[in-house]
């Protein structure tokens, strides 16, 4: 935190990609959200936003991997 006279500020670390349930943490739970949606794509039955981690519109291994690199880390 840094306290000054007219600025008040307070920086918080960002968690690696793969908190797929933004509970500050990479965990089990977040491999249990993607391994449900995994090969489907936007608008498929069983797809899940959470777990595209990069964006691209699908859960796939791209996606695994990036959650698999940060597991075991949290934010703060």
């Amino acid at each position: 935190a840094t306290l000054t006279v007219g600025a008040n500020s307070i920086t918080f670390p960002l968690l690696p990609m793969g908190d797929v349930n933004d509970d500050n943490a990479v965990t089990l739970p977040d491999f249990s959200i993607l391994a449900s949606s995994f090969n489907r794509a936007n608008g498929q039955a069983g797809y899940d936003g959470r777990a595209d981690l990069n964006g691209d519109g699908a859960v796939t291994l791209t996606d695994f991997s990036l959650l698999a690199g940060n597991f075991n880390q949290t934010g703060a």
